[in-house]
């Protein structure tokens, strides 16, 4: 099933990226707020903050008001969106607990019952967060692989593009998972994987682009 999945959000994103219309698609990604809300949810699913935490919510504030319940994700792939909604049932895991001690004896006010927590419980909602997060940052790749002309002519500029994802916790989450040298973890989650790879390669050949990945330049916009 996860083959099929990937296999069916692939031909949607290739042909999105065959059509004559390329540059109306981004736009209406844009004026939605699907592509802001796509790097929100990159922090949100990996437990990332943002680079400059109050320079991203202001940018993604006017899409969060307007689109409370993920209304603009629904310019998203069909099966992208079938996806993440599965993902997102599959997290909702009840917890519950006991209190058995008068609050300020002994060393907890709160006893859990035995069922709060548990490994395989934890696993699953770990190995969610990864599918989410590969699912989401493959969407975000087909964004860029357009040519040059195609992005200079949407109404964010390139700078605001630039802003954006450096802003956000994008570049800090790339850096995390590609540093890892587990070719073990690799292969256990090879879509996030190849989807990490995917969006390096897409960005970068977008001259502008480009210098997000510039350690000067993230050291810079850390300070500012």
């Amino acid at each position: 099933n996860n083959n099929n999945n990937n296999n069916n959000i692939s031909n949607e994103i290739n042909e999105l990226n065959n059509k004559n219309n390329s540059v109306q698609v981004r736009q209406i990604l844009i004026d939605a707020g699907a592509l802001h809300l796509l790097l929100s949810h990159i922090g949100k699913f990996s437990d990332t903050s943002a680079v400059k935490p109050m320079k991203f919510s202001s940018l993604i504030a006017p899409f969060k008001n307007q689109h409370k319940n993920d209304n603009a994700l629904l310019q998203l792939p069909i099966s992208v969106l079938a996806e993440i909604k599965s993902a997102k049932a599959k997290k909702k895991f009840k917890f519950s607990v006991r209190k058995d001690f008068a609050k300020g004896t002994g060393y907890s006010s709160y006893y859990s019952s035995g069922n709060t927590w548990n490994y395989e419980t934890y696993m699953k909602c770990a190995n969610c967060k990864i599918e989410l997060l590969g699912a989401t940052v493959q969407v975000l790749a087909s964004f860029f692989e357009t040519s040059e002309e195609t992005l200079n002519q949407l109404t964010i500029s390139m700078n605001d593009l630039i802003e954006l994802l450096a802003s956000s916790s994008f570049i800090p989450v790339l850096e995390s998972y590609l540093r890892n040298d587990s070719v073990m973890e690799m292969l256990t989650h090879k879509r996030l994987y190849l989807s990490l790879l995917r969006i390096c390669i897409s960005i970068s050949k977008h001259k502008q682009l480009s210098i997000i990945f510039n350690s000067n330049n993230s050291n810079n916009n850390n300070n500012n």
